[in-house]
């Protein structure tokens, strides 16, 4: 299991690799270590442990110091008595105003009558409820002036949905209810493909958790399955275009379980208890993204008619991302193993 400064080292290290230095982020660790000493999580772990998960998130993302260090520190005015202007002092009016943003309304703020409120249920329901709206509502509204404050819950959610085993299930569909009103809606916004996806997909995966598991299973062995092909394009790829422009990027990702499941839903109707796996085995479970902005518009994808580094590749198919609006085209090697590029 890794330590706290076995996370702490990593993020460093992405942020080192992303070209950010790491100076907020040190003094975060060690203030929040100590604010956090005591506190447990429901599953009993330590709670330092949640705010560096999400800030590791974040600085694999590529994210800045301050972000980081908001990341770090998005808990410690909502529950161990750090004030704002303590973290303004320390870490400057931005890493403030993200942690500021993220959270919660506290109830000494709304003059709620203690005596009648502890009288009648309807009354503590409609306290809660207030107490949730009012604090999506101060994030919605300090995010647009702080938008990396956005990206922190992004990560914070992503976090508490990878660890919502400790909860009864319909707790857990309570969390998912919650994510799926206020917060992806906000993600999609943006148009924030990884944080999107990632908290769409957590959700589904929550929400299915009883009926998914053949699915999942048989969308495991594909990813298997796929990966050396993946390595061998990515590589065919890579030299290609090192030749022609060494400053483009290549890099992949998974095609979401929810994505996968959307197109068979669509294409088949059928529900997850009644798919079948050569359905599952038709459908891309890789994306690969080739990252250059000085490719011209109608030069796109040209490489793969025209190059002769690629004849077992074929066209099976393109379209637009729903979320970013960027085009894709799908490509199937002579194994018959589908890729989204």
């Amino acid at each position: 299991m890794m330590t706290t400064l076995d996370i702490y080292n990593e993020i460093v290290e992405n942020l080192t690799k992303n070209g950010h230095g790491y100076t907020k982020t040190q003094k975060a660790y060690d203030i929040a270590v100590k604010l956090h000493k005591d506190q447990l999580r429901k599953d009993g772990t330590p709670y330092i442990f949640h705010p560096l998960e999400v800030a590791l998130i974040l600085a694999q993302q590529g994210f800045t110091d301050s972000v980081v260090t908001g990341a770090i520190l998005h808990d410690t005015v909502e529950d161990c008595g750090f004030t704002l202007e303590e973290l303004k002092q320390t870490f400057g009016k931005d890493v403030m105003d993200m942690v500021d943003a993220v959270s919660e309304v506290k109830k000494e703020s709304l003059n709620f009558d203690e005596e009648n409120s502890k009288e009648s249920f309807i009354e503590k329901e409609f306290e809660h409820l207030t107490l949730d709206e009012l604090t999506y509502k101060k994030f919605i509204k300090n995010g647009k002036q702080t938008p990396s404050a956005y990206y922190i819950k992004f990560a914070d959610r992503i976090h508490n949905l990878r660890t919502l085993g400790t909860f009864n299930y319909e707790k857990q569909v309570l969390k998912i209810d919650e994510t799926e009103e206020w917060i992806l809606p906000i993600a999609k916004i943006l148009k924030s493909h990884f944080f999107y996806n990632e908290l769409k997909n957590n959700c589904f995966k929550i929400r299915n958790k009883f009926c998914c598991g053949d699915f999942i299973d048989i969308y495991n062995e594909n990813l298997l399955y796929s990966k050396p092909n993946l390595d061998y394009l990515i590589a065919r790829l890579k030299n290609f275009f090192s030749q022609s422009n060494p400053k483009l990027k290549i890099e992949y990702d998974t095609v979401k379980e929810y994505e996968i499941y959307d197109i068979i839903k669509s294409k088949y109707n059928v529900n997850l208890n009644k798919f079948f796996e050569v359905e599952l085995s038709q459908m891309p479970v890789y994306n690969i993204y080739i990252i250059d902005q000085s490719f011209k518009r109608d030069h796109k994808f040209s490489f793969l008619f025209k190059n002769n580094y690629f004849p077992f590749i074929k066209i099976a198919g393109a379209g637009t991302d729903r979320l970013t609006g960027k085009p894709y085209i799908l490509v199937y090697d002579k194994s018959r193993v589908l890729f989204k590029i």
